[in-house]
């Protein structure tokens, strides 16, 4: 990549539409100077007039944010529909809300929050009934924004391995806790980047993933009362930084299984006998798709997709490893995709996912299907836990329009009891959601979902939002969210897409909407929003895009490929430079598996094609735009959503607002534990989307 040349050019406060240069527009920018870099790539010359945004240490960039969140403030501070959002947002995210719960030992784990409360509490349960705080962010900030992760229990549930991070950053410090006394031990793993903390089954010490940014990850054995730079290396030396790796052990601890995932499309496994000899030896290497393994006491178990589209499950021969020995004993159900998998009652528990809904199925450990547990229509299966041996099993179940419960059901007695109850305020009776299937640009047919008050579909056009994601094999299941039940509460629809990327429909559902196949994701979500409107369920005017993460790159994609497709675009820390993106410092290695890498021609000539920092044009009318992103997020680099900002407000001709709702404290995760700082933002893009979709309150 070579710089051929620099040239520097300067911008009054405010926009000129280049259509009619003497018109000013409704809107004076703060001032963005373009500093052309013009990069030489594979024989192609790419201008970047924003490259000085990249460096967010700059007094320019930390003088141009503060520009721009006085801009965007004052944007959203007179809101008409700002208090009332805030209003019934506080209502429900501030009563009782349940997780569901995790079981070790005589434990009972589960996040709470209580009712006016500002922060989730993590509260153990002990075998009398009795339940204590055992984790609350404000014992870390006062205003609540440390996030904290629960990285592991172990298996007597008398200690915690958790995460803390007080910016919202992946990078996290990890300390543990003594369930009984709610004492932190002296052990601590300093602040970075780590996957993955996995107590040992002798209770000796634990094992960890740890990586840098420019470093592969590495799993660590280490024992209690040992320095931390003592540490043995246990696997991943000379693996590619893209890669990241995982640890499981036997119920005995006699053997060590390491997991190589290259992406979200294929994986390889490596298995080591801790008491014959240290060689790590391979179960399967290099092969197209994903292996996901388990253990039953000292039996081996791994999910494939390698011939089957949708999953299938088999048992591995310790003393035989290659493939060829393995035991099929769950065939591929050409209906349902294998979702997810557990261990209850020394019992396989699959998680299936059929036409966007959950169901389970209890298989015995060689493979005969037992019986089903009921699950409630069209909800999602969220977190199951039990022992492996144990005759209980809790699992909690979402859908769109109530808030989480959590079920206890009983092996033996096959019997389902209600254990916990999310007391959102919200009238679900008074809604509905209906599926509809859309048919896509190269004929493929996909269904959405939308939510709206009862008889929303003979009501004619409303102000809606669509929203989707469309990547890293994740689906976008039913679950309740208060700012969907806010906008439809409000009079709106709002409507989920399960557009191609995710994992919906099995391996092929995903691999059709990524690297090449990326357009395929927004001709999708681009079919969606036509369809809506050829329905009569919304208008162009009506209609607010939104997306998040891989989701940003969705909806700003598609705003610069169909800039007259909505007339608001809800963008929340997104990739958007494309280009770029594989030399970033902090970006997500691992995600060029899943985007592209534009170093090679090959994904250089889709790239280039959709990204959308590249594909903004001088004088387009662009859409009203909310971007959003902070300083601290280190899974999404916030330069981009700089960069776009201040190009798309430079370039567009249009009258619509486009504000960057940037946050100097936080990261992806937003607002950390803290209920007050959610509702604030979640209210303000609800606002603004209603102001600019007319939805009137």
């Amino acid at each position: 990549m070579k710089v051929l040349f620099v040239v520097l050019c300067f911008f009054l406060l405010f926009i000129v539409d280049v259509n009619a240069s003497s018109k000013l527009t409704k809107f004076s920018y703060p001032a963005s100077e373009q500093i052309i870099v013009v990069d030489e790539i594979h024989g192609h010359k790419i201008p970047d007039p924003f490259r000085w945004l990249e460096d967010d240490e700059s007094i320019k960039t930390r003088n141009w944010i503060k520009d721009q969140q006085a801009f965007a403030d004052a944007q959203l501070s007179n809101l008409k529909a700002l208090p009332m959002f805030e209003k019934v947002l506080a209502r429900m995210k501030k009563a009782e809300l349940h997780g569901s719960p995790t079981v070790a030992g005589d434990f009972t784990f589960v996040w709470k929050h209580p009712v006016n409360s500002n922060f989730w509490q993590y509260i153990v349960i002990d075998e009398k009934g009795m339940e204590r705080v055992l984790l609350d962010p404000s014992e870390f900030s006062e205003d609540g924004t440390a996030n904290i992760s629960i990285l592991d229990i172990n298996k007597d549930g008398t200690l915690i391995a958790y995460g803390v991070t007080l910016t919202g950053a992946d990078e996290m410090e990890i300390r543990f806790r003594d369930t009984v006394t709610g004492k932190d031990l002296r052990e601590v793993l300093p602040y970075g980047l780590y996957d993955q903390v996995k107590f040992k089954t002798d209770g000796k010490g634990y094992y960890y993933t740890k990586r840098t940014r420019g470093e592969s990850v590495l799993i660590y054995s280490h024992q209690y009362g040992t320095d931390v730079s003592d540490d043995e290396v246990l696997f991943g030396q000379g693996q590619p930084l893209e890669n990241w790796i995982s640890i499981d052990e036997s119920d005995s601890g006699r053997y060590l299984l390491f997991s190589v995932w290259h992406g979200w499309t294929r994986s390889d496994l490596y298995l080591r006998d801790t008491r014959s000899d240290r060689e790590t030896k391979t179960i399967v290497e290099g092969l197209d798709g994903l292996f996901m393994p388990w253990f039953i006491g000292e039996k081996l178990y791994t999910y494939s997709n390698l011939t089957a589209n949708n999953g299938e499950v088999y048992e591995v021969d310790l003393s035989k490893l290659n493939m060829a020995n393995w035991k099929l004993i769950i065939p591929e159900d050409a209906e349902r995709v294998i979702e997810d998998i557990n261990v209850a009652d020394n019992k396989n528990v699959i998680t299936y996912l059929q036409n966007v809904q959950h169901k389970l199925h209890v298989f015995s450990p060689e493979g005969e299907f037992l019986y089903q547990i009921p699950v409630p229509a069209h909800s999602q299966v969220t977190r199951l836990s039990s022992h492996k041996n144990s005759e209980v099993l809790y699992f909690g179940t979402d859908t769109f329009l109530a808030g989480r419960k959590t079920f206890e059901f009983n092996v033996k007695e096959k019997k389902s009891s209600l254990y916990t109850e999310s007391k959102v305020p919200f009238d679900s009776d008074k809604f509905e959601v209906k599926q509809y299937w859309v048919t896509s640009k190269d004929g493929t047919r996909f269904p959405i979902s939308i939510l709206g008050a009862k008889g929303f579909h003979k009501m004619g056009p409303r102000p809606t939002i669509l929203y989707g994601y469309g990547g890293f094999a994740q689906s976008i299941m039913p679950r309740f969210s208060d700012a969907q039940a806010a906008w439809i509460e409000a009079g709106g629809n709002y409507v989920i897409a399960n557009i191609r990327g995710g994992s919906e429909f099995g391996k092929e559902w995903h691999r059709q909407g990524q690297l090449q196949n990326k357009q395929n994701v927004f001709d999708d979500f681009i079919a969606a929003a036509n369809w809506l409107k050829e329905e009569g369920f919304t208008t162009k005017k009506q209609l607010a895009i939104q997306g998040g993460s891989n989701g940003g790159l969705l909806v700003g994609a598609v705003t610069t490929q169909k800039p007259d497709l909505a007339n608001v675009v809800l963008c929340h820390y997104p990739d958007l430079d494309m280009i770029g993106y594989y030399r970033f410092k902090n970006n997500n290695a691992p995600a060029l598996k899943e985007y592209g890498d534009a170093s090679i021609k090959a994904h250089f000539d889709f790239l280039i094609k959709y990204s959308p920092y590249q594909n903004v044009k001088q004088g387009v009318s662009y859409p009203a735009m909310y971007i959003s992103s902070g300083d601290f997020d280190t899974r999404v680099p916030p330069l981009q959503a700089r960069k776009m900002t201040a190009k798309l407000q430079q370039y567009s001709s249009g009258v619509s607002p486009i504000i960057l709702k940037y946050d100097e404290q936080s990261g992806h995760t937003a607002g950390g534990s803290n209920t007050q700082m959610a509702i604030k933002k979640t209210a303000e893009y609800l606002a603004f989307a209603a102001k600019y979709t007319g939805l009137s309150m």
